[in-house]
């Protein structure tokens, strides 16, 4: 059980988290070397699953995955997805767990078995929880001054003007400063909502990331507006990204391993 260091996460929907629950996977071969995983749902409305399900999931794949090779992953995954349709969490928190262990018998960094390492070092940002303007702004600006953040992501998705209100005033707060912005709605606003948002907020340089619910509702605004879009509750699958390009609904995607079974889940 994590606790919300801010006190509170919110976003759009009326969903606010006071803590979190994680699971964390522990696999261990035979040399007794042991790898670690984890799945992290966010709460019970956010990814296909909870806290709850991911737990017996798990106690369900135990016995199916024991044994299996390790440093065979396809294999792994098979055996996973032969045993129980879909509950995602649960797959990806074993398939973290077997990536580790398989770097550790190897004496591989985890990247390394993933394609390689491309970049030395990446920014993170820091996502603000939905609050007034003035409380995400005076959040942003202390930690922009106690731990150098340089990346946002905003949670919005209530009414689209006081949500430009919210970007603007965190713009105020750090914009000079600020390398990356995007405004999370969380597929919490209508297509109009949406497109009176993204006027309200033309001069500001934010990505828009998951304002409607649907990729065709994403699609369209992205045709209409000059802002760059974020997509994300809406791939889940390697069909939904070829779909997302086809439809041209996004310049950049969020993906969350937990959501779609792992690093290794095949297409």
């Amino acid at each position: 059980a994590l606790p919300i260091a801010t006190g509170e996460y919110a976003m759009s929907r009326g969903r606010v988290l006071s803590g979190i629950e994680t699971t964390v996977v522990e696999v261990r071969a035979q040399d007794g070397t042991v790898g670690y995983g984890e799945a992290c749902t966010l709460g019970s409305n956010y990814i296909e699953g909870f806290a709850g399900s991911v737990r017996a999931t798990l106690r369900a794949l135990g016995p199916v995955v024991a044994g299996c090779d390790v440093l065979a992953p396809a294999a792994v995954i098979e055996r996973m997805d032969e045993a129980i349709e879909g509950h995602l969490p649960a797959k990806a928190a074993i398939d973290a767990a077997c990536l580790d262990l398989r770097g550790k018998l190897l004496g591989l960094p985890a990247c390394q078995l993933l394609g390689g390492r491309l970049a030395g070092d990446f920014p993170v940002f820091h996502p603000l929880s939905l609050a007034s303007p003035g409380q995400m702004a005076r959040e942003a600006a202390g930690l922009a001054a106690t731990h150098r953040y340089r990346s946002w992501q905003l949670k919005l998705g209530e009414d689209p003007l006081l949500d430009a209100d919210r970007v603007r005033a965190v713009f105020e707060a750090v914009g000079g400063e600020a390398e990356f912005v995007t405004s999370d709605a969380n597929g919490g606003w209508t297509l109009g909502q949406a497109a009176r948002f993204i006027r309200a907020v033309d001069e500001l340089d934010t990505y828009v990331e998951q304002p409607c619910r649907s990729l065709e509702e994403v699609a369209q605004l992205r045709a209409r507006s000059g802002k760059p879009f974020v997509v994300d509750e809406v791939i889940r699958t390697l069909p939904d990204l070829l779909r997302c390009i086809a439809l041209q609904a996004g310049d950049a995607v969020n993906l969350k391993s937990t959501r779609v079974g792992g690093l290794g889940q095949p297409a």
